[in-house]
């Protein structure tokens, strides 16, 4: 008799793959050369904020604005946006 086979699994989150994928394409680099922050800025570099930023609306897979900022865009039961 063969001893039963142990199954471990491990979720494996998509914001490591969105942020490789980003460095890879160059963009941290290339919203820095096209943003020029004030002198006063410290902390991450305008690239990276922006593609940390962006990678967590990607995952989220939620790019709504929040009360009130999508107002006439319609929805699913308003196609239209009478309701609004």
């Amino acid at each position: 008799m063969q001893p039963e086979a142990q199954i471990h699994t491990e979720r494996i989150d998509d914001l490591p793959l969105l942020l490789s994928q980003q460095q890879q394409m160059g963009i941290p680099q290339i919203l820095n050369k096209i943003i020029q922050p004030h002198g006063n800025r410290q902390g991450l570099s305008v690239g990276w904020l922006t593609t940390t930023w962006l990678s967590y609306i990607l995952s989220a897979g939620d790019d709504r604005m929040v009360e009130g900022g999508a107002v006439g865009r319609g929805s699913a039961s308003d196609p239209v946006g009478v309701d609004s």
